[in-house]
This record gives C-alpha cells, sequence and structure tokens, in this order.
C-alpha cells in the first residue's frame, strides 16, 4: 500500500504519506495537496511512526530495530538494547503480551515455558534461582519512543547532551519549564541517561530512559 499516514514522534501530529517509486517517502504538510517533505526510510523512521491498519507487530517491531540502533549509535543502554534486538529477532508482539499474561497467572510455569522457547529470558540470582527478566514483558518491552522536548532552547540544549555523550562529560538539566517541568541527566561512569516530565510543582509525572542526545524511551509513570 502506497499511502499511509504516520505519527510525528515530536508532536503526535498525524500526517499523510506516500511511498514513492525509489523508496523514499513523502509527506504531505498538514491540509496541503502537494507540498511536503521528502524522506529516504531511515530519516523517515527517525522522525514519524506509521500507522499500518491492523499490524501492531510491524510497528513495534519498527519501534525496537530504531531503538537498537540509536543504543549502537550513542553507547547507552547497551543491556537494554540487547532485549530489544533479541525482542525484534525471536518474539511476535501476540508471544509478548501472552507471556505476560501468563506471569501474572503462574509465574513458575512462565519461567519453564521462557526457558524452553526463549532461554534469554532467562536470569539467575544470587541463590541460583532461574527468574524471568521483566526487561522483556514491561514498560521497557513496550519501545514507546519519543522526541525529548526542552522547549525554545530545544535545538542548543540537545546539541549540549550529543557534545556530552560524544566525550563521556556528565551532564545534567536540572529543570526546564515547558507544558511540564522537565529535567535530564546523563552519567559517564555507566553510560547511561535519563530524561523527566513532571507535572508543574508537583515531583510525579513519566519518566524515560534518553537512547541519545534526542530520543527517550518510556519507562514508567509515578
Amino acid at each position: 500500500m502506497k499511502n499511509f499516514k504516520a505519527v510525528n514522534i515530536g508532536d503526535s501530529t498525524t500526517y499523510r504519506c506516500y511511498i514513492e517509486n525509489d523508496g523514499n517517502i513523502f509527506v504531505y504538510a498538514r491540509n496541503k495537496k502537494r507540498y511536503g517533505w521528502r524522506f529516504d526510510e531511515e530519516q523517515f523512521l527517525i522522525r514519524f511512526t506509521p500507522l499500518i491498519p491492523n499490524d501492531e507487530n510491524l510497528q513495534w517491531k519498527r519501534r525496537l530495530k530504531r531503538a537498537v540502533k540509536l543504543c549502537n549509535e550513542s553507547g547507552l543502554w547497551a543491556e537494554i538494547a540487547v532485549v530489544w534486538d533479541n525482542l525484534y529477532k525471536y518474539v511476535t508482539l501476540d508471544e509478548k503480551n501472552k507471556i505476560y499474561d501468563m506471569s501474572w497467572d503462574n509465574r513458575e510455569a512462565t519461567v519453564a515455558y521462557c526457558k524452553k522457547h526463549y532461554p534469554f529470558m532467562i536470569k539467575i540470582d544470587s541463590n541460583g534461582k532461574e527468574y524471568l527478566n521483566t526487561d522483556y514483558i514491561w514498560e521497557l518491552s513496550r519501545c514507546e519512543l519519543k522526541s525529548m522536548y526542552f522547549g525554545y532552547n530545544n535545538t542548543e540544549e540537545k546539541e549540549q547532551i550529543r557534545k556530552a555523550i560524544s566525550e563521556r562529560r556528565k551532564y545534567t538539566i536540572p529543570r526546564i519549564r515547558t507544558t511540564y517541568d522537565v529535567s535530564f541527566s546523563y552519567t559517564p561512569e555507566i553510560n547511561r541517561a535519563w530524561y523527566s516530565e513532571e507535572y508543574k510543582n508537583c515531583g510525579n509525572g513519566h519518566y524515560y530512559l534518553a537512547l541519545n542526545h534526542s530520543t527517550a524511551v518510556f519507562c514508567e509513570d509515578d
């Protein structure tokens, strides 16, 4: 299908799209019939999530692939990138959801099932007991990506983050007020970065892992 719709990751706006004969993707500007922007597939997937009817698995796989690519490029969250890569290569969305449901009914049976079919999901604790690595089925497994936003100084802030990660230099943004109270931190000793959007003057909100200087993945709500 050449015509489809996609959601802009940055502002959640839906756009009409068209796959051209050379494989490039044309995104129509809002309320325009001729004007818009042209991207190759990689550029397109950095900015947009395709809305393909009845194919949640394909959309999920594309997010997983992109998340692995971003982590490999930045070096951040290497252990989580392994989880996403295994999900991308070996597990369907329906199967992941099935394991999630199983885990609530019978944890021992779930461990046995995963050990047989997906041994990479199993870990061993300090007492030698096997358990399911829940990163494969909880929030991080959904791989919900978003573009970080730092208000009017957005481009400059992202450039400072990019430099800090590249130089392995500690960097924090304590708080920037947008529609949320936004913060960011990068710790070079463990090569991890975090991004949060808290409700104004609240201290609760949405929390993410930063995959590079620009994109984050949902972790939890508090």
